[in-house]
């Protein structure tokens, strides 16, 4: 295949940089995680049980809010530097700058959009220079193609939107720490609940009466929240093998995620971002093919009517 003519390698450069904006917040949130909470397992003798708590100890940065930010700003502009690719492609021709102002140079409407709920009539004004044919598969992208309105709102691209207009237009991008547990046992967990619990007990009269542990949900700075807890039947067994046995992997416990007031807050940040890149990088591979072949693109102030 043909190189892709410079605004198409531009939404890819996009893409490219918002991959790195989501990896540096892995690498800093992995080292951030060193020396952010503390474990703490308590043995009650007395009534046979165990405890493991954990407690945040260091606040979440706030520039990562802005990493996150652009991140996201990237993601979105991949896809109006595809629209504006896609148009050019089929104008054959490229205003030149500066656009003129004022409602009547269509280019400066050109963009990618994304709509929540289906128009009477799929003719935005936004894809008015893309061929139609084009037009019509980006309305299969969109969120409101989605069985229901719930699966639309936590579509990939709807949340991309939701959050780029929030960071765009009020405030940084607010994440919360929590604690992301899930409905999964960590493996410490499951190996000690799977020895002692078992029915054929290896250890002779020493088992399990109960084990519960707490699902995933926010942790406030500087609180100390139950995670996991078990009651032996009998005793508990070498009391300080197994708090140092508990205290292993308690980072794997903790994550970030949005505050409450975004779409699809059950997802941790870097598992929201890394999806949407995805989603993102897969809708921008899927159009490259409709630049082919690469045209001869005119630069011209003749801002016309777009040709149908």
């Amino acid at each position: 295949m043909e190189q892709p003519p410079a605004s198409a390698l531009s939404a890819l450069d996009k893409l490219a940089r918002a991959e790195e904006h989501i990896n540096h917040l892995e690498v800093e949130f992995r080292a951030w995680l060193r020396h952010s909470y503390r474990v703490r397992v308590e043995l009650d003798f007395q009534h046979r049980k165990v405890t493991k708590y954990v407690c945040q100890t260091a606040p979440l940065p706030r520039r990562w809010g802005i990493v996150i930010g652009d991140a996201v700003h990237d993601m979105r502009s991949a896809l109006d530097h595809l629209a504006w690719a896609l148009t050019i492609h089929h104008q054959r021709r490229m205003p030149a700058e500066p656009l003129p102002l004022g409602c009547s140079c269509w280019w400066r409407s050109v963009a990618f959009p994304i709509f929540l709920n289906a128009p009477k009539t799929w003719a935005p004004t936004q894809l008015r220079g893309v061929d139609p044919v084009v037009r019509d598969r980006i309305r299969d992208e969109q969120p409101f193609t989605a069985r229901n309105h719930n699966e639309a709102l936590r579509s990939d691209l709807w949340v991309l939107e939701e959050l780029w207009n929030r960071d765009k237009h009020r405030s940084v991008l607010e994440i919360d720490a929590r604690l992301a547990l899930r409905t999964e046992w960590l493996p410490e967990e499951r190996l000690l609940v799977g020895i002692f619990g078992a029915k054929a007990d290896p250890f002779g009269s020493i088992a399990i009466q109960s084990a519960s542990r707490r699902k995933d949900g926010p942790v406030k700075y500087g609180d100390e929240v139950e995670v996991f807890r078990i009651v032996f039947e009998n005793e508990i067994p070498n009391g300080p093998l197994l708090k140092a046995y508990l205290r292993k992997n308690a980072k794997t416990v903790c994550d970030m995620e949005f505050d409450k007031g975004l779409v699809a807050p059950e997802l941790g940040v870097r598992k929201t971002l890394r999806r949407i890149h995805k989603t993102v990088s897969a809708l921008v591979e899927s159009f490259l093919p409709d630049l082919y072949p690469v045209r001869r693109i005119a630069r011209s102030r003749d801002h016309c009517p777009p040709r149908r």
